[in-house]
């Protein structure tokens, strides 16, 4: 059986991995979500796979993933970071949020919900 050539972020999926039934359907699924472009999700259905079934060439593909969004995260983060330099609010708090959908981060999603409550006292004072 032969692999498709794949890159994280792309419509393309790894190879199915040859794996007892709960680890494929879980991996299906992150194929599914992936194809949606919901790669955040699409990642977490990996790792539940590879939790039931370990798969080094899912576990690559899982990890080049996570690279990349965090990487896709980290540049939303930084061009948040210079609108709200610039006095450009409304545009960080979606840049912000936009980063949140690549890559989960507690922290900030909080400084982003700060910032929206800032934007909205300036609004209704």
């Amino acid at each position: 059986e032969k692999s498709r050539e794949t890159s994280p972020g792309s419509d393309a999926s790894p190879a199915p991995p040859s794996v007892p039934t709960d680890a494929l359907a879980r991996y299906e699924e992150g194929v599914s979500l992936q194809r949606q472009g919901r790669y955040y999700e699409a990642l977490l259905k990996y790792r539940e796979s590879l939790a039931v079934n370990e798969d080094a060439a899912l576990a690559d593909y899982a990890d080049s993933l996570e690279r990349l969004l965090r990487e896709r995260a980290q540049t939303l983060g930084a061009r948040a970071s210079a609108y709200q330099k610039e006095g450009r609010l409304e545009e960080a708090l979606a840049a912000y949020r936009k980063s949140l959908e690549s890559y989960p981060d507690p922290r900030i999603a909080a400084y982003a919900d700060k910032l929206e409550a800032i934007l909205k006292a300036r609004k209704n004072p």
